[in-house]
């Protein structure tokens, strides 16, 4: 008869405390890699990781040619942009007397003179020169210097006027309540200002060439003061018309109208 194999098996006991040590040694070496790997990314000067916004100032601006009985002979559409004295007003203003500042340099001025957060635009400015390069502006009220109309160099004139500014959309409201029905806030506003009949005149625009009697070189929105004692330069927004001027007659207005949005 044959020898049988006594075969025999060996169980390991788990007892349950080593699994739960087991599973908390495992958790907290998960743990620490984790949390090292978010410290890392924490510490990390070259991290890629933030939040942006995005926030947009455009403003587009329409000027009419008004002929002496109203009717519009010409329109000029085109984007706005601000001038860096504008820029930094807003940066500066903003923040308030907490980091920031209620005077800014501009608009303002550059120059030294300082601005107000009260107020950004209460005025435009214009700049226009005399058709004909041959000849020098007769007398400007306000000498605006030389400027660059069709590439020739010429003395050009400046004109100020106030303007109104109306808040948009149309009803909205800037200090909302906390009613039951809250109105639309603002998201920007609409600066407009003519410039009657009496502002283009042989006695400022040489009437030498019929086709352009008188040409707008520049338009420019800021505050009354400042735009009269530092120039047309030292506003809100700048928009050079030289290389393509808008074309005035005698007994003509001018009405301009700028509309600001943020989104």
């Amino acid at each position: 008869m044959g020898h049988m194999s006594a075969i025999r098996c060996h169980y390991l006991r788990v007892s349950p405390k080593l699994k739960l040590s087991l599973a908390i040694v495992g958790s907290l070496v998960i743990g620490i890699l984790l949390g090292s790997s978010l410290l890392a990314n924490v510490l990390n000067p070259n991290s890629t990781a933030k939040e942006s916004q995005g926030l947009l100032l455009s403003g587009t601006e329409t000027i009419k040619v008004l002929g002496s009985d109203g009717s519009v002979v010409s329109t000029w559409t085109g984007p706005d942009p601000l001038t860096n004295a504008g820029v930094n007003a807003l940066a500066a203003c903003i923040p308030g007397s907490d980091g920031g500042s209620t005077a800014p340099i501009g608009p303002g001025s550059i120059t030294g003179a300082s601005g107000s957060c009260s107020s950004f635009i209460n005025a435009v400015a214009i700049v226009f020169g005399p058709a004909d390069i041959t000849q020098q502006g007769g007398s400007c009220a306000d000498n605006a210097g030389a400027e660059n109309e069709y590439a020739f160099s010429e003395t050009g004139c400046q004109a100020e006027i106030g303007a109104t500014n109306i808040l948009t959309p149309l009803g909205c409201d800037p200090n909302p309540s906390t009613g039951a029905s809250i109105p639309p806030l603002c998201t920007g506003w609409i600066t407009q200002a003519t410039f009657g009949p009496t502002t283009f005149t042989p006695t400022n625009c040489i009437y030498t060439i019929s086709q352009t009697p008188c040409a707008v070189l520049e338009v420019d929105a800021g505050t009354l003061s400042q735009l009269t004692t530092y120039g047309h330069t030292e506003g809100f927004d700048y928009l050079d018309l030289n290389a393509t001027p808008i074309v005035v007659a005698s007994g003509d207005s001018l009405l301009v109208t700028i509309q600001f949005t943020v989104s």
